[in-house]
């Protein structure tokens, strides 16, 4: 993940946090949520919490995931 960010440039404004418990709270911090899931997902949870407060997301498209992310609309 370091070597990830540095060959970006980007070692100030990329964090790659794993499981978070308490994610609500940490959106407060969030631009724009990436959500890269290889695992078909019935619903996130995380993409609709993000989405109530108008952070953009970005996932892909396999599971519940791409009912809640329409390309090029939301």
């Amino acid at each position: 993940l370091e070597k990830l960010k540095t060959e970006f440039g980007c070692e100030c404004n990329i964090f790659f946090e794993g499981f978070v418990r308490d994610v609500i709270h940490r959106l407060d911090d969030v631009d724009v949520l990436v959500l890269p899931s290889i695992i078909p997902e019935a619903a996130p949870t995380i993409i609709q919490q993000a989405m109530s407060r108008g952070i953009p997301v970005i996932t892909t498209n396999i599971g519940g995931q791409k009912s809640f992310v329409k390309d090029k609309i939301n």
